[in-house]
């Protein structure tokens, strides 16, 4: 579960930078506060994966007092932040420049290009954007660098280790932590071209070229090991690829 902090003192900015959070990632945890205490109190009962703040060069300005707080502990020492402020501030800018790091700096008014830009940072700092209208693609951030993958493209995924595993028909992998995304949820955005062979295993059925039900085996065209079968995940199995006792070879 990735969790996101908003301090934000105006309510309806506060609400709307939550939605847009909520489009951007199924598995994610939001909570806004209105001021520092509020922020505070969040933060004592849970851990949070990023912060955004919303600052001022006002005097004793609460979300720069929040950030010096956050980063004085080893816990938040270098957990990213996103800073927004006025576009008229131009102060603000240098200030956050000079006493901080591991952040990212958005302007308001929220208008739709900022929207944009929030989300795309939110994405990046996740790990793993699903808010892509195009349903034939998967976008992934592997090695810190954003990677659209078309669904065609991938052969099987399979989880080890709490890392999910993207197999592609090229041979490349694409990594992330199953906290980002569970098998369950990974198998209704691959959508009907795939099937759950296995409790830690989704298979491309384009790709599939033999299953041998008796021994609990399943072989794609063009990988060299066998795929396990689970016995909860048979009859389903069987409804794709027909019912026969053993089906070797071809199918």
């Amino acid at each position: 579960m990735f969790r996101v902090l908003i301090l934000e003192r105006d309510t309806l900015v506060a609400k709307g930078l939550k939605t847009l959070v909520s489009e951007i990632r199924i598995e994610v945890e939001t909570k806004y506060a209105l001021n520092v205490e509020g922020a505070l109190e969040a933060i004592a009962g849970k851990v949070f994966d990023l912060f955004v703040i919303g600052v001022s060069s006002g005097e004793n300005d609460a979300g720069l007092r929040f950030a010096k707080i956050i980063r004085q502990t080893t816990e938040y020492k270098m957990v990213p932040i996103v800073f927004l402020a006025d576009a008229k501030d131009e102060e603000i800018k240098q200030i956050v420049i000079e006493a901080f790091y591991g952040f990212r700096f958005l302007t308001t008014p929220v208008t739709e290009a900022i929207e944009a830009a929030f989300k795309e940072t939110v994405s990046v700092f996740s790990g793993y954007k699903i808010s892509r209208r195009d349903e034939g693609y998967i976008t992934v951030i592997h090695n810190g660098e954003e990677q659209n993958i078309n669904l065609s493209d991938i052969l099987w995924a399979d989880i080890e280790n709490k890392i999910v595993a993207l197999n592609m028909v090229d041979g490349k992998v694409y990594k992330f932590s199953h906290s980002d995304y569970s098998i369950k949820k990974l198998t209704v955005k691959l959508g009907s071209g795939f099937i759950h062979i296995h409790r830690s295993t989704i298979v491309n059925k384009r790709y599939v070229k033999g299953i041998d039900y008796t021994a609990g085996w399943l072989k794609l065209e063009g990988v060299e090991r066998t795929f396990k079968l689970g016995i909860t995940h048979v009859d389903s199995i069987k409804k794709q690829f027909g019912d026969d006792e053993n089906q070797k070879g071809e199918i």
